[in-house]
């Protein structure tokens, strides 16, 4: 171990490339985990003091599939369960929709669903062939596909070796992109669930199943299908799961949106998902971890050397004790670090490692020195660990990969970078190669979650966020069709070259002292288009503020509801006038009459209430049709209207004109 400490520290003190990647890797870390923190808190809108009205929502059929397991379990609607089914529940809370859950085999859900039965599937592959019909929230779950063969068959160990095989798919279930760029368009046979098809593949009938690997794994297990196995190799698809609803439904896709980011937030999302998948995320070392061990190492293996070479001819026994202490010293800081580590010769024969190494071999280091990967492994991955050493000791300088381990002790499965670096003695020949593998699935993961949040972020809803100043930084393209201004028009400006003018000062007043106040403000404004156009809009405005509590930026929603204004006014004048005269009708009358009423009683002062019939207008009607007739009526009305002074109020019932003056 004190020879691989040896060549360690050389290599990483020597070698500015090694420095140089480390340094990226720790910059990338870095940044990806910031920018994932600061775009899933900007994602969620914080409700303010004065939420708008709730009104009770239709009742959404929403399909999930027969018996997937963990995505969907249950065969009836009554028995509807597992991972999606829990995470819509929690959406629908949050977004106060209304929903019944329909049971139904993958098939038929497709049917219903294009059919417009359906309005919502909670557990639909994004795929090229699903965008036809249907339009996608952010995906909930993104999960690798699996290759399943019996466990006696040796001639398949990955895709390619699917050529001229029977294949089981589910119908429906994968990219059709995937099987056709293969070629496998005839060689595959389609089933409608997990279950059947991995019956089928279990009878011998077929070669192998396409099927993501978690379901396929679960389904082994529910029914001790113990003569199929998953395949190590990866399988050249992925699957994104997102809830699917009809194309244009943009108002319902984005309170979808809003509340999968809210429970995403507030940690929901988080407990649905460790309780059907669990979580096996470890924890990364970073640079500034690993300075810590080998700078120590570093300093104390060069202390030793010195100390023994100026006391060699004084103090041989003396300088050897020290020697080794230090050795022991080495070797328990190294053996701290949690990356594999390991050095071989020049023939692939393990000189040292370290104990996380042990781990992944399941054998002690007094074990592995002196042997191969093909005394621990299987020949396929024995074979690619080989080929990796030539390329690096051909190369002369470092070369890294990625790869799928799975430790021997305890099974842990993981992706890991691992970089080999040719070893050279002080001659110059090559003696071996250094290995040092990290796990970075962690670090994937936050990645993919950091391309969730930014896809989150172009959501429908216009959005934009500014410093503490309230200059704007970043605007979505959402913002840019409301507005009619371009990213390039928008940043670096402040949001008031938005405004309409028809908001005083009072009102931003009140807008500033809610958000210094509470962090958030929420409610209906008037802006400005670039067309010059004023509309008006749902706006949401949340502080994000640093461990100090310090505001270091604001983050802005807004919904055009430009729509929404008019269908209420156009309710209001259904509602309190008369559609063909335009008059007040009977309910307004009614209102008016009892304020002038009141005001008379108040004010002692009399009003007047006049009930006009217009004659023979029934045989007008029959004679000369109705045409005439309503055209008659809208000129009495406008005359009418015309000679009643300011408080005066001219009413149509029931074809009876009233006047009513105060």
């Amino acid at each position: 171990m004190f020879n691989l400490l040896s060549l360690v520290i050389k290599y990483r003190l020597g070698s500015m490339q090694l420095h140089r990647f480390f340094m990226l890797l720790f910059f990338l870390l870095l940044v990806s985990n910031l920018a994932y923190a600061l775009t899933v808190d900007n994602s969620v809108n914080v409700q303010a003091k004065n939420p708008l009205p709730v009104t009770q929502s239709p009742t959404l059929i929403v399909g999930s599939e027969q018996n997937f397991p963990p995505f969907a379990t249950g065969m009836t609607d009554e028995t509807a369960g597992g991972f999606t089914v829990e995470l819509w529940k929690a959406v629908a809370t949050e977004a106060g929709l209304n929903y019944h859950i329909r049971v139904l085999p993958f098939s038929k859900l497709l049917d219903e669903f294009k059919a417009g039965k359906l309005d919502v599937l909670i557990n639909l592959n994004i795929t090229d062939d699903t965008h036809l019909y249907a339009d996608f929230s952010v995906p909930h779950s993104v999960f690798k596909g699996g290759i399943f063969i019996r466990k006696n068959d040796s001639s398949i160990n990955s895709d390619v070796d699917l050529n001229g095989k029977s294949i089981i798919m589910m119908r429906d279930d994968i990219d059709a992109s995937y099987a056709t760029s293969r070629g496998w368009n005839k060689q595959l046979v389609l089933v409608n669930t997990v279950e059947e098809g991995m019956r089928l593949l279990a009878s011998g009938r077929h070669d192998a199943m396409l099927v993501n690997k978690v379901v396929g794994l679960q389904t082994l297990t529910k029914y001790a299908l113990t003569n199929i196995k998953a395949l190590k190799a990866k399988a050249g698809f992925t699957q994104k799961f997102a809830f699917a609803v009809h194309e244009e439904q943009t108002e319902q896709l984005a309170k979808i949106n809003e509340a999968l980011a809210v429970i995403k937030f507030n940690g929901t999302y988080n407990n649905i998902y460790e309780k059907w998948f669990g979580a096996y995320a470890d924890k990364e070392i970073g640079f500034s971890d690993l300075l810590k061990y080998i700078i120590p190492i570093a300093f104390i293996f060069i202390s030793a050397l010195a100390y023994s070479f100026y006391r060699r001819r004084i103090e041989r026994i003396k300088a050897k004790s020290i020697l080794q202490k230090s050795e022991t010293k080495i070797s328990t800081l190294v053996n701290a670090i949690p990356d594999l580590i390991w050095l071989k010769d020049e023939d692939g024969v393990y000189i040292s490692c370290n104990h996380v190494f042990e781990k992944f071999f399941g054998a002690k280091e007094a074990d592995v020195i002196g042997k191969t990967d093909y005394d621990f492994l299987n020949k396929e991955l024995a074979d690619f660990f080989r080929e990796n050493d030539k390329l690096a000791m051909a190369a002369h300088k470092p070369s890294a990969n990625e790869e799928w381990l799975t430790f021997a002790d305890g099974g842990y499965c993981g992706l890991f970078e691992t970089i080999k670096t040719p070893i050279l003695d002080t001659g110059g020949k090559l003696v071996g190669v250094l290995g040092v593998a990290r796990d970075i699935t962690a670090r994937r993961q936050a990645d993919d979650n950091l391309r969730i949040a930014a896809k989150a972020f172009e959501s429908q809803e216009g959005m934009m966020v500014t410093d503490a100043n309230a200059v704007i930084l970043r605007v979505n393209e959402a913002f840019t069709k409301i507005t009619g201004y371009g990213v390039e028009e928008a940043v670096g400006q402040t949001p008031s070259f938005l405004h309409s003018g028809r908001h005083g000062k009072e009102f931003y007043a009140v807008m500033w002292k809610s958000l210094n106040n509470t962090g958030a403000w929420e409610g209906e404004t008037w802006n400005r288009r670039k067309s010059g156009e004023i509309y008006p809009e749902h706006l949401s405005i949340t502080a994000v503020k640093d461990t100090d509590g310090i505001v270091k930026n604001y983050v802005a929603s807004r919904v055009d509801i430009t729509r929404q204004k008019q269908a209420e006014e156009k309710i209001n004048n259904l509602a309190f006038f008369d559609p063909l005269t335009h008059l007040p009708n009977r309910r307004l009358l009614l209102d008016r009459l009892i304020q002038a009423l009141a005001t008379s009683e108040r004010s002692g002062r009399r009003g007047a209430l006049m009930f006009l019939d217009l004659d023979h207008f029934k045989t007008l009607n029959e004679t000369l049709g109705h045409d005439i007739g309503d055209l008659l009526l809208q000129q009495v009305a406008t005359r009418l209207s015309g000679c009643v002074r300011g408080g005066g109020v001219v009413s149509l019932v029931l074809g009876v004109m009233t006047l009513l003056s105060c």
